[in-house]
């Protein structure tokens, strides 16, 4: 999907693509429009043996990225481009209806979403304290051979901390 960014940006580097150097301040955020909805992107310092859709944790103080994994205590964004290095920047959401990696045995029946030990991608396993906050699965199953399912997700994050949920 294309996204053209709405936010007044001066030679914005595309949602979609990822640069050696660095074209934006990293933390920034904009906002872009794939014709049918508007989601919100952060530019951060990209993170090897990166998928499109992978699950990043990241620092908003200094724009670095990790690929999400278990007893992660972190903001949340999905990358929109593939990454062999750290050395690239990228942009990666935060907000809105977009494609994400989630485990192959995946079905959400409970809606809620947890981390993984498999890096970059959520389960729906009841996990002690890896509970992922303001993110649901929306589609019921994978597209065929990506292992991506549509997520709604508001600024989700992990804290590591045991929760109860009703």
């Amino acid at each position: 999907m294309t996204w053209n960014i709405t936010t007044p940006l001066l030679g914005a580097q595309a949602i979609g693509s990822k640069s050696t150097t660095q074209k934006h301040n990293l933390g920034q955020i904009v906002q872009a429009t794939d014709g049918t909805s508007v989601n919100e992107f952060i530019y951060l310092k990209g993170v090897a043996s990166t998928l499109v859709g992978s699950w990043v944790g990241y620092s908003p103080a200094v724009g670095t990225s990790v690929l999400a994994t278990a007893n992660g205590t972190y903001p949340l964004a999905v990358s929109m481009t593939t990454n062999t290095t750290t050395t690239s920047f990228a942009w990666y959401c935060i907000s809105g209806n977009i494609p994400a990696l989630g485990l192959t045995s995946i079905t959400h029946s409970s809606g809620f979403l947890a981390l993984t030990g498999t890096a970059g991608s959520v389960d729906d396993a009841s996990v002690i304290g890896d509970h992922i906050f303001n993110a649901r699965k929306t589609t019921a199953v994978h597209v065929v051979g990506t292992f991506l399912d549509t997520y709604s997700i508001a600024r989700p994050f992990s804290t590591n901390v045991v929760t109860v949920r009703n």
